[in-house]
């Protein structure tokens, strides 16, 4: 059985409206970490292969101008 997430983005932080480029950066690694706002020394590894994600939900006042702009790249992946 092949384990896949939904991911859901932005609750602490504008990620689209802020880190689009680094989002698009994290995209292409195909990976980025997580540390627990209560613990630092806790660290997660969140696989962002298209493989291992069936979708990516974003909290967001202002989508079209900046993810929106980039979704040129989204289309190719």
């Amino acid at each position: 059985m092949i384990k896949r997430s939904a991911q859901s983005w932005s609750c602490r932080t504008d990620i689209p409206a802020f880190y689009t480029k680094w989002f698009i950066e994290r995209i292409r690694a195909g990976y980025c970490t997580v540390f627990n706002p209560f613990n630092r020394n806790q660290v997660s590894y969140v696989s962002l292969k298209p493989e291992d994600v069936d979708v990516i939900v974003f909290w967001t006042k202002n989508a079209y101008r900046t993810l929106l702009g980039a979704i040129g790249f989204y289309k190719r992946h």
